[in-house]
């Protein structure tokens, strides 16, 4: 017979509360607490007073630099400064100076043959007129003739003098000179132009169709010999304005009513 199976032993018991703690597993200190921070001590150390500091600093002691002036609220990021006047490229300066340079002879010429063409017709005109009850006399009307035509030759060489400085005095009355000579030359080459093509033709209006060339011909020379003379309009006062004004007013008025009594009279 084999021998008998040993019995299984009996379970161990489940520690309880009761029983004591290990001494390996018993706390060996307080419980956790949350860290406090660390409390700063208060400086007590004196700041140094401004003066001082500025004094050991030299960009605290540099003034601040002023603030720039409020940009226009209606400017854009792209706008130019509202106190800024924007500059001509120079190509534009350059162009306008060698486009529009004075000419200090052909000008005034042009002018002062101008006038002397429109004073001898609107002059001529009214010495054969009876629309005022008697003609201009003739030595009234040369004198209209003299004195609008050295006027002119005044005021055009003057402002050639502004636009075009002379080189010398002389040069200045070399200038002067031949201003008149080719206001007269051109006048007189102008009416004979007039009148020989006038009398080829066999209209009845002959004398109309002189008298209108002679005074068209006379406002082209007026309107370019100013642009010639001083390229760039010349500043006036209000009264210099109010003058010039009056005087284009009045030489219209003169020629219109030239026509009027040539148109009727002949």
């Amino acid at each position: 017979m084999s021998a008998p199976e040993p019995l299984p032993s009996a379970p161990e018991p489940l520690p309880s509360a009761a029983d004591p703690v290990p001494p390996e597993a018993a706390p060996t200190g307080p419980p956790d607490r949350p860290e406090e921070p660390a409390k700063s001590t208060p400086d007590t150390s004196v700041a140094p007073p401004a003066e001082a500091t500025a004094a050991t600093d030299p960009a605290l002691a540099a003034p601040a630099p002023a603030a720039p002036p409020p940009a226009s609220p209606a400017a854009g990021p792209g706008a130019p400064h509202p106190y800024r006047t924007p500059e001509m490229p120079q190509e534009l300066v350059d162009f306008r100076q060698t486009s529009r340079a004075p000419w200090p002879v052909i000008g005034p010429t042009l002018s002062v043959f101008a006038v002397l063409l429109w004073t001898f017709v609107v002059a001529g005109q009214f010495t054969t007129s009876w629309t005022t009850g008697r003609p201009l006399p003739q030595g009234l009307a040369l004198a209209v003739v003299v004195f609008g035509t050295l006027a002119a030759w005044f005021v055009s060489v003057r402002r050639s003098h502004i636009a075009a400085p002379a080189a010398s005095s002389l040069r200045m009355v070399g200038r002067a000179l031949g201003v008149g000579a080719l206001s007269f030359l051109s006048f007189v080459v102008t009416l004979v132009a007039v009148t020989t093509l006038a009398s080829g033709s066999r209209s009845r209006d002959q004398d109309f169709f002189i008298a209108c060339a002679l005074v068209l011909c006379s406002l082209v020379a007026a309107l370019l010999g100013a642009r010639l003379t001083s390229p760039t309009p010349p500043a006036r006062t209000h009264s210099q304005r109010f003058v010039r004004v009056t005087m284009w007013v009045f030489g219209v008025l003169l020629t219109l009513a030239a026509g009027v009594d040539l148109a009727a009279n002949g």
